[in-house]
């Protein structure tokens, strides 16, 4: 059985509707949602997480049919419930949404019916999952990220920090390995595990300490994380089977990514059922912006010179659906 993603254009002026029809496209109707595993670790940063109008659209989505997600907070120093960063804890508030209680995200050992050596081996303390997790239908909500030697990091990602929950694996422990066992253990131990990408923006890696975005307007969503990290690694331009993770992922049988394994719904003048780009779509890289220094020097120099739509938001159309001042930094 193929897997479906959803692809659809958005636009400040209609995220409400560009959101609401991609969710109905890929078969979140919120109200069986047990957990919004949220990319945000702290406050937002355009092309790198969650995005507040992401979150905010989600979050509506759920409410209104009725659902009660736990809100948590993912990021590479671990899991965080109740309160998140600005805006994250002000738009949760807002949504009358619960966040996740310490009980919540109590770690437990799952069972699995996989062995996961990879995760072993790195975590000194063994393999846990938050107790809350189980048996739920979760969603990952982030943007993707274009990473020199790792291709595209998106809800895979997300969910490889869901299962570390800030444990710094042992050193040389393989990325690749540990995504993989870590994406099959969730989707094992959740009801459901879906991914939400919000596409507006990409991050762009271009090696140690440069960091840059790509304004791309367009959002993705599906049941199934690895077929959606297929779609946005296709729709960057790589060959999702000659992403090494990625083809891993398909070997091991743990999620879609073959374009015959995948049917695209939406938005598919983007991208058509074979993969098969021209090159003035997506792919060709046009409007990508320079490389920015990493860290808080590159916010500083960014500042100076006046790039700070490098960094953020500003300067754009989407500054104006970020709450605060976020938004224009």
């Amino acid at each position: 059985m193929r897997a479906t993603v959803a692809l659809v254009r958005a636009h400040p002026d209609t995220i409400a509707e560009d959101y609401t029809r991609l969710l109905d496209l890929a078969g979140c109707d919120g109200s069986a949602a047990g957990a919004l595993l949220v990319d945000a670790a702290g406050r937002p940063e355009a092309g790198w997480g969650a995005t507040p109008w992401q979150f905010e659209q989600v979050l509506a989505r759920c409410a209104g049919a009725g659902g009660r997600p736990r809100v948590v907070g993912v990021g590479p120093r671990g899991l965080r419930p109740a309160p998140l960063a600005r805006p994250w804890e002000e738009l949760r508030e807002a949504s009358g949404l619960p966040a996740a209680e310490a009980g919540f995200l109590r770690p437990h050992r799952p069972t699995s019916s996989t062995p996961h050596p990879a995760l072993d081996a790195a975590l000194a303390s063994g393999v846990t999952l938050p107790v809350g997790l189980a048996g739920k239908e979760s969603w990952i909500l982030t943007s993707p990220t274009l990473r020199p030697g790792w291709g595209l990091a998106g809800a895979c990602r997300a969910a490889r920090d869901v299962v570390l929950a800030g444990a710094r694996p042992r050193r040389g422990a393989p990325a690749a390995e540990l995504t993989i066992e870590a994406v099959r253990l969730l989707r094992e131990q959740c009801h459901t595990v879906g991914a939400v990408l919000d596409g507006t923006f990409w991050g762009v890696a271009r090696g140690f300490a440069h960091r840059s975005r790509a304004v791309r307007n367009v959002l993705l969503a599906g049941r199934d994380p690895v077929a959606v990290d297929a779609v946005a690694a296709r729709l960057a331009g790589l060959d999702p089977l000659r992403v090494p993770w990625l083809r891993l992922c398909r070997e091991r049988g743990c999620g879609r990514v073959g374009p015959d394994e995948i049917r695209v719904v939406g938005a598919v003048e983007l991208l058509d059922l074979d993969f098969d780009l021209p090159a003035d779509t997506f792919a060709a890289g046009r409007e990508t912006p320079p490389p920015g220094l990493g860290g808080a020097w590159g916010r500083l120099v960014d500042r100076a010179l006046g790039r700070g739509g490098i960094r953020g938001w500003s300067g754009t159309p989407w500054a104006d659906l970020v709450p605060g001042d976020a938004g224009r930094s």
